[in-house]
């Protein structure tokens, strides 16, 4: 067969608004977070009437925005559906060129597979479209010049009309969540939080339609807003709360046509896991059907309403809900009339279970009438155990006692064709599921197992799930839906590609690719803002799973997540060329204008990475390059990542850009007056990529790069490369500028290696750590082919202030070594020298560091300044004065090394110096040169400037009697000058035990100190010891 299509010709969408709420909240000038305006404290005002507001995180100020606004959110539901129906309640095989399942459903109870050309299987997706519509208010201390002079300040309010841009999401057609005794989700108010960005796993996600009370039950409306039920603010599609609607828990619940209905119950731990348990309902199909293989049977003598053609089922009594109602009552004469033959009632069950679960049976059963018995005997003992009256809906306060799935009669009301009305007994699943397990909504292949082979390509944007295994064979295969079972194998000769969608398994899931595997979440928005629309994820969430992905090229993840649940679990990913933990970059913008003058303009960007959790153990491993950014990866095993070139390990960006300006200007009768100003905020932050397990190791063919990300395990942390290992930090930035002072700083996220075992470290060339925290609980190595380099970096803060009369600078540079802290000992191995500047290494146990060549301990220099100048004029009669002055300071500071430890051993090759810095210990302190070793102090220095110059003009005093009219001048200019050694000499020295310093050439002390316990001992081909220089200049003219 050429092409199989299965469609759903009358699925018609409506846009139903699904929350209408109001928001009031505000935020201070000079500030990005927003705080609900009720817990925003405006009582306090100053003597001229100006508030204040205070805000719950305790910051505050009288300048601030004010947002009072309506929101409206609305969503495309589901109108109307006939889906297309291919059923087989054994096995189900297709052969053909193309199937297309289009909103519609394919089941098999058994094995659906088969050989086809390709595969098409289409869910219809709906919109959440969030708008804001309301008035924004900037509140300011307003200045106004009084018409004979001065100013009166007093309250300003300036409005506007607040309309941001609306934000759309993409959703699935999908329904009613309920959460019990539960409150609805988040971290706390959000202000301003109108779309979703985080990378999470969720297969359910359902919008909330309204609840409607009825006569003698509740029903649930997908039109009726509803709003007086809900809490005040509630967003729609946010979980209900059994506790906030109060006595809605405890009445029959009625669902309206195509309706469904879920309740979260409180989460268990079951065999360690925790499983948050979950009951489904949905509406059966109570329309009469149209076709000539039921018959109606509207007389008041028979037992049901729809007959099926006795032909058709071959003459078969079918087992019907009379063995229900036999079992809950011994009057046959209460024996009520039902909606259809057992055939029939089967048939609804059989409907009800795929849509409720996406499967053609429920786990345990292999037939319709055995899963119907099995049903109903469960539903007659939990009738039994609760007193139930069949005919009455279950209240959600009695789903929630639920232990099994259960079918339980309910009287609905039928129109028959001549319009009159009955009203029968129908069968109504409820399903105890897990949260997180798929639905049969959209479109929906699935079975026992499936197996389907398609010579080209498989697509899927609605949900395939084989209760069992679930194997799918392609050209290339894209998910943008759900693809669930127990096992999932997906094998494309080419690419998969998962696209915001989601491949949940229970015990396996295996992704093996030709070419390439991304899996990446989409994003929605414009030039100025985008956002997360459809995260993407990979789960296994059994006790011992695997999870494998293996492509011969590349695999890709962006803002993309990975999770399995297990502690006894297995995840593997594999790239047989590059594996990248990537990101995508989200932007939110607010731009106010009040008008030409005055506006606040923000702009906020952030990189979402992706995250991989596994709870047992993780192998990462890729032919050429693995490259993190933003990336969170955690095992609760051993993590173990290998490639066969580089591993770079980066951080992602965060920034933030405010603008805020102001003017206010007024005239009086013979004056007038302004007032601006214009105030910037430029923020950059590190977002950093952590790997962490409890034992961690990479291993690098080539190059590691690790910048401002950290490296955790609870046992040990390895770190080998074939060429370079870095280790840097990354740079963090703040400039604020508000009106004519400006202040900025620049930080460090530093890189950490952190371990409860041991931390190795091995470069076949360079070991380079720039600024990096290492810290073991038990013993650090670092070991280099060439050279180790423990670097510094700097961080820097400033201000400056400047007008036209005067001008203040200050400027502060600090570095930050690196610092090794060991519970054992730490060992720094190179083959050719060891260079620090500023670096803290301190253990608990022994020291040793030993060169091929040389030695150097040295400093990193930090450094202050100050400049400020200013001009003041003082005008007399008939004279004027005017002073000029400058001062100027500077200094710097050397930060040197230090080495602690109980004995602490260098060794060197060649030449040893210690440069203003420490080597110290409590047992023996050796250093060893092969040349010269050299322990000198480092020079700080120190310098000022001060210039005053001073001019009068016009009547001046002789000192005498008399007056002269004429100018004159003084000028005083100081400088000095000073260079110091005292203050950064260098301590070799013990506490306890002996020091010896050994040169196979010179043995030069200059300015330093040696401290001995015990003994010392200095040996060398010559010995110099000599004092260090203080140094000080000092000029001064008049």
């Amino acid at each position: 067969m050429a092409e199989i299509n299965n469609t759903n010709r009358h699925l018609t969408t409506q846009v139903v608004t699904t929350e209408d709420s109001q928001h009031h909240d505000a935020v201070l000038k000079g500030h990005t977070d927003r705080f609900d305006w009720a817990g925003v404290d405006t009582s306090k005002k100053n003597k001229y009437g100006v508030h204040t507001a205070k805000m719950p995180d305790g910051t505050s100020g009288s300048e601030f925005y004010e947002y009072d606004y309506r929101r409206i959110v609305k969503e495309t539901q589901i109108q109307e559906s006939d889906p297309g129906k291919i059923l087989s309640g054994g096995n189900m095989t297709f052969s053909a060129g193309r199937l297309n399942n289009h909103d519609s459903q394919i089941v098999a109870g058994a094995v659906l597979g088969g050989q086809i050309g390709e595969l098409n299987n289409q869910a219809t997706k709906g919109t959440r479209v969030t708008t804001d519509d309301g008035k924004s208010v900037r509140w300011y201390a307003k200045k106004k010049k009084k018409k004979l002079g001065g100013t009166k300040t007093s309250q300003g309010k300036d409005k506007k009309n607040y309309r941001p841009a609306p934000v759309t999401e993409t959703i699935d057609l999908q329904t009613l969540s309920w959460q019990a005794n539960a409150a609805p989700q988040g971290n706390g108010y959000q202000t301003g939080n109108r779309q979703q960005q985080g990378v999470t796993a969720q297969a359910d996600r359902i919008g909330t339609p309204a609840l409607q009370q009825a006569v003698a039950a509740v029903a649930l409306s997908a039109t009726d807003s509803g709003s007086a039920l809900l809490p005040a603010g509630l967003r729609y599609d946010s979980a209900l709360t059994l506790d906030k609607l109060g006595s809605l828990k405890d009445r029959p619940l009625l669902l309206p046509a195509g309706q469904q209905f879920s309740l979260t119950l409180p989460a268990t731990v079951v065999d360690g896991q925790t499983i948050t348990p979950v009951i489904r309902a949905v509406s059966p199909d109570i329309r009469l059907p149209d076709n000539s293989l039921y018959q109606l049977q509207p007389g008041s003598d028979s037992h049901y309403l729809v007959e099926t053609d006795p032909r058709f089922v071959n003459q078969k009594q079918w087992l019907s809900s009379d063995y229900m109602q036999n079992a809950l009552t011994t009057d046959s004469s209460r024996i009520l009339k039902r909606l259809g033959d057992g055939y029939y009632e089967q048939r609804l069950v059989r409907d009800q279970i795929i849509q409720l679960t996406g499967n053609r049976y429920i786990s345990g059963y292999g037939s319709d009438e055995d899963q119907y018995r099995g049903l109903m005997n469960n539903g007659v003992a939990f009738g039994k155990a609760y007193d139930l009256e069949l005919g009455v809906a279950l209240t959600p306060a009695q789903m929630a006692l639920l232990t099994s799935d259960i079918v339980w009669l309910v009287n609905q009301t039928v129109t028959l064709p001549d319009g009159t009305q009955q009203t029968v007994l129908v069968p109504q699943v409820y399903a105890k599921v897990k949260e997180g397990d798929l639905t049969g909504d959209g479109a929906l292949i699935g079975g026992g197992s499936v197996a389907l082979n398609a010579r080209n390509d498989i697509t899927n944007s609605g949900t395939i799930k084989g209760r069992d295994v679930t194997q799918l064979t392609a050209q290339s295969l894209t998910n943008s839906g759900y693809i669930s079972g127990n096992t999932i194998n997906l094998t494309a000769r080419q690419d998969i590609t998962n696209l915001g969608g989601v491949i949940s398994g229970d015990k396996q899931v295996s992704l093996l690719a030709g070419r390439d595997i991304t899996s990446q979440s989409t994003l929605r928005g414009d030039g100025t803002d985008r956002w997360i629309d459809r995260p993407a994820g990979i789960y296994v969430q059994g006790t011992d799973g695997a999870l494998t992905l293996s492509a011969l090229n590349n695999i890709t993840l962006a803002a993309s997540d990975i999770g399995n649940a297990g502690e006894k679990s297995t995840t593997k990913i594999q790239a047989g060329n590059d594996l990248t933990l990537g990101t995508l970059s989200t932007q939110h913008t607010e731009n106010d204008s009040w008008n030409s003058s005055n506006y606040r303009r923000l702009s906020q960007q952030s990189d979402a990475g992706s995250r991989i959790t596994a709870g047992g153990a993780l192998q990462l491993s890729a032919g050429q390059d693995i490259r993190a950014t933003a990336a969170d990866v955690t095992a609760g095993g051993a993590l173990t990542a290998s490639a066969g070139r580089d591993i770079v390990l980066s951080a992602g960006n965060s920034r933030t850009d405010l603008t805020e300006h102001s003017r206010q200007s007024s005239k009086g009768l013979l004056s007038g007056s302004s007032l601006e100003t214009h105030d910037e905020l430029h923020s950059s932050e590190a977002l950093s990529t952590t790997l962490s397990g409890d034992s961690v190791r990479l291993q690098a063919g080539r190059d590691i790069a690790v910048k401002g990300s950290n490296v955790a395990g609870t046992q040990d942390v390895a770190l080998t490369a074939g060429n370079d290992l870095n280790l840097n930090s990354a740079t963090t930035s703040l400039n604020d500028l508000k009106g004519k002072r400006e202040t900025h700083s620049t930080g460090l996220d530093r890189t950490t290696l952190t371990s409860g075992g041991d931390v190795a470290l091995k470069a076949g060339r360079d070991l380079n750590s720039q600024a990096a925290g290492i810290a073991a609980d038990k013993n650090v190595t670092l070991q280099a082919g060439r050279d180790v380099n423990l670097l510094a970096a700097e961080t820097g803060s400033g201000n400056s202030y400047k007008s036209g009369k005067k001008v203040e600078i200050n400027e502060s540079v600090r570095q930050q070594g690196t610092e090794i802290a060991s519970g054992g000992s730490t060992t720094v191995k190179a083959g050719q020298d060891v260079n620090s500047e500023a670096a803290q290494v301190t253990a608990s146990g022994n020291i040793a560091v030993g060169a091929g060549r040389d030695i150097n301990l040295t400093t990193a220099t930090e450094s202050d300044y100050a400049y400020k100048e200013e001009t003041k004029t003082k005008k007399g009669v008939l004279s004027k004065k005017t002073t000029h002055t400058i001062s100027e300071d500077s200094d710097t500071r050397e930060n040197g090394t230090l080495l602690s430890g109980d004995n602490v051993t260098l060794n060197a090759g060649n030449n040893l110096l210690v440069q203003g810095s420490q080597v110290v210990g409590d047992g023996t302190v050796a250093l060893r040169a092969g040349n010269n070793v050299n322990i000198v102090a480092a020079t700080n220095t120190d310098s000022t400037w001060r210039f005053s110059e001073t001019k009068k003009s016009g009547l001046m005093g002789t000192g005498g009697i008399g007056i002269t009219v004429g100018s004159s001048k003084s000028v005083h200019n100081l400088r000095d000058k000073g260079t110091t050694q005292s203050q950064s000499a260098s301590i070799v020295g013990s506490t306890g035990g002996n020091v010896s310093i050994v040169a196979g050439g010179q043995a030069h002390v200059s300015g330093s100190d040696l401290v001995a316990g015990r003994d010392l001992a200095i040996t060398g081909d010559s010995v110099i010891i000599d004092p260090g220089h203080d140094k000080r200049t000092h000029d001064e003219l008049f």
